[in-house]
């Protein structure tokens, strides 16, 4: 794959190797690449952020269940006691 870059990426790719930081241009992207795919999985999902504003709409209308309770609940249902 060939990559075309901005001169100013290209000069910060430079500093970087010669500070040492990183021993190839190829070491610097895959660094860079990973961190941006670590990034964008540890977001949060719009539909889970759907889902928590809809549990504190439910909470606000008082639609919800003591968590103790449920807790033992799930406990007895899923230890088979």
């Amino acid at each position: 794959m060939n990559i075309s870059l901005k001169p100013e990426a290209q000069r910060f790719i430079e500093e970087q190797l010669k500070a040492g930081r990183y021993g190839s241009p190829d070491e610097l992207l895959d660094a860079a690449l990973t961190r941006m795919m670590e990034e964008e999985s540890a977001g949060i999902e719009d539909a889970t952020l759907a889902a928590i504003d809809e549990s504190e709409d439910q909470i606000e209308r008082g639609q919800y269940q003591d968590w103790k309770r449920v807790s033992a609940e799930l406990r007895a249902k899923y230890s088979g006691k």
